[in-house]
This record gives C-alpha cells, structure tokens and sequence, in this order.
C-alpha cells in the first residue's frame, strides 16, 4: 500500500521524533552513565541508543521494525538488505554493536558482564558512524516547473563525504544532538 503524501511525513516525524531524538537522549545519558561508573546502566542505555538508531533508520526507508525487538545484529541485517544502502560501518562498531546486543540486555546479571575501559569511545564512534543514515534519503523534489528531482544519489554522497568531517563537526538538520 502506497503512503500518502500526509502518512509519509507523519512517519518521518515519528522517526526523527521517537526514535532519533529519544536515541542521542539515551546516547547521552549512556555517556553519563560511563562518567559515573555505571557499567550496567551504560551498557543498556547504549543498547537502547544504538537499538532507536537502527530503528530509525529502518523506519525513514519504510522497513518495519516490529519483529526485530532487542535484536541490534537483525536490525543491522535489516539494514544491509536495502538494496541501496551501504551501510559503512567500521569493524570496531560491528564488533561494539554485536558486543550491546549480548551485554546490553544483561540488566539482571543473567550472564557474566564485562567491560574493556574503553567502550564510550566506541559508543561514541559508533552513534557516529550510524547517524548520518538517520534522516530521510529516498525523497523527490518538485522543481518550479514541475519536474520530480530524485535525491537519493545527493543523500548518499553527503554521507559517503561525512567520512572527511570530523564527528564533532558533523551535523544534521534539526538533531537533538546538534540543539545542545
């Protein structure tokens, strides 16, 4: 069923909203956690952080999310199936995002939990890596003269270029991260 033009931005709204927002909101309080020995606590923010960007990802290219849950590997492979993205992610954050996906969920100390020290700057590379996929990529514009303008090669070339920007200098429009 095709999404009408008022559907398709109530579902961006939703994305950017509930999901990117309330993701760099758990990304900063996982980095609070850290600061404060809070291993636990910053395992599962940082699981849930990294679980709300996935989703948004998903989300903004019109994948349903509902049976993915917890699951950050499904989610990642969810991703990767879209045929037009490449997902670039560096093998530290593939290795970080399978080590949230056993260790985030670990609130009750079902399982042995352990931490190498230096996790939040892997967390901080990895939000990284993964938010320049969260906004909408697969968009026309309409042209004065009524001509449609296709804008998913111009969106994937800002995020293939994001790799020459420092993190600290990234930005997307209108981000919760960049309002701070």
């Amino acid at each position: 069923m095709e999404l009408t033009d008022t559907q398709k931005i109530f579902l961006n709204n939703a994305a950017k909203r509930s999901f990117r927002d309330m993701a760099d909101q758990d990304y900063l309080t996982a980095r609070i956690c850290f600061k404060n020995n809070l291993p636990f606590q910053f395992l599962w923010m940082s699981q849930q952080a990294i679980e709300k960007y996935i989703k948004c990802i998903l989300i903004f290219n019109r994948i349903p999310v509902k049976n993915i849950g917890h699951d950050l590997v499904a989610g990642i492979k969810k991703i990767n199936d879209i045929p037009y993205i490449k997902l670039d992610l560096s093998d530290k954050s593939i290795y970080f995002i399978e080590y949230l996906n056993d260790q985030g969920p670990n609130r009750y100390f079902q399982k042995v939990m352990y931490t190498n020290g230096f996790e939040i700057i892997t967390l901080d590379r990895t939000v990284w890596e993964l938010r320049r996929y969260c906004r909408l990529l697969n968009y026309q514009l309409k042209t004065p003269k009524g001509e449609l303008i296709d804008m998913l090669e111009v969106e994937l070339r800002k995020i293939e270029h994001s790799r020459n920007v420092p993190p600290h200098k990234y930005k997307i429009t209108d981000g919760y991260l960049e309002k701070r």
